[in-house]
């Protein structure tokens, strides 16, 4: 039987978008689904989005909380699932992603332990496809993310066992940005080696109204607070030599080297089916570089 993947969308007047995220997960026509919606109280169309597709969600309700992690931890907490993670209500899940988590859960040698990392893929306002963002050296390794040498995973495209959660969550709801890293940065800090997942792909929205362009700038405090509270003072990041270095090589892993065979083409709506065929770079990070994220 394919493990049951709890999902939970924090929402909030994002009408706009909802009905796509929503269907994004529904149209996977994944058997074992546990879909969660948690509305903070929406003035706009959200509720009425939600209501529509209630007899396909395992639980939802609209009423005030304080805030986005709060709103995600009281999902969780109806969730029963082997699998969990949350995708935001502007967001959006690509086509088989849950059936290759089922595929690479199954397959894991310690299922308890299970974290799997995605792509990522920046779409606009539109739905269409902006930006590329796969994997990246180090975006697993705890110092590294926290010395800013590599990204963290990407939020839409990673997800976690329940026992994972039950031992390092909730969330902190006292965050207003940082709390899906701080929650990274804790599992990673266990030296579980996620698993790499390529075909788990999620697009993250970025338009003029998205919670993270709005406050950028506090955003980024909060960042740099928690990455600098991870920071272990015997980290070879320490050496800005090597920290240099480090950073340089990661940066190639970004671009030059970015495993985007598979996604989306640039410019073309995030539906559609002309995707990026790079296949030597490909089955470089299929042999090779994803022993290194």
């Amino acid at each position: 039987m394919l493990p049951k993947i709890s999902i939970v969308t924090p929402s909030f007047n994002q009408g706009q978008f909802i009905e796509e995220t929503i269907l994004s997960v529904l149209d996977q026509c994944y058997p074992n689904l546990e879909y969660i919606i948690i509305d903070g109280g929406s003035t706009d169309e959200s509720v009425d989005i939600i209501k529509h597709y209630s007899k396909k969600l395992q639980y939802w309700v609209s009423e005030s909380d304080n805030g986005q992690a709060h709103a995600i931890n009281k999902g969780f907490s109806r969730a029963s699932g082997q699998i969990f993670m949350w995708l935001n209500s502007d967001d959006l899940l690509l086509k088989e992603s849950l059936n290759e988590i089922a595929i690479q859960y199954i397959k894991s040698s310690v299922p308890k332990k299970f974290i799997g990392l995605g792509r990522r893929i920046y779409i606009n306002n539109e739905s269409v496809v902006t930006k590329h963002l796969s994997y990246s050296f180090g975006m697993s390794n705890h110092q590294a993310i926290a010395w800013g040498v590599s990204r963290g995973p990407h939020q839409e495209a990673t997800c976690w066992s329940k026992e994972i959660w039950k031992k390092y969550g909730p969330l902190n709801d006292e965050l207003n940005y940082a709390f899906d890293l701080e929650f990274f940065l804790k599992i990673l800090s266990l030296n579980i080696k996620p698993i790499f997942i390529p075909k788990f792909k999620g697009a993250w929205r970025q338009w003029e109204s998205n919670k993270c362009t709005i406050g950028s700038s506090a955003m980024n405090k909060e960042v740099l607070i928690i990455k600098s509270h991870a920071r272990y003072s015997n980290s070879i990041f320490v050496n800005k030599y090597l920290k240099k270095i480090a950073r340089k090589i990661t940066k190639i892993s970004q671009t030059k080297w970015n495993y985007i065979s598979g996604l989306p083409k640039i410019g073309n709506h995030i539906s559609s089916n002309q995707t990026v065929k790079k296949p030597f770079i490909q089955i470089l990070w299929k042999i090779l570089f994803s022993k290194l994220i």
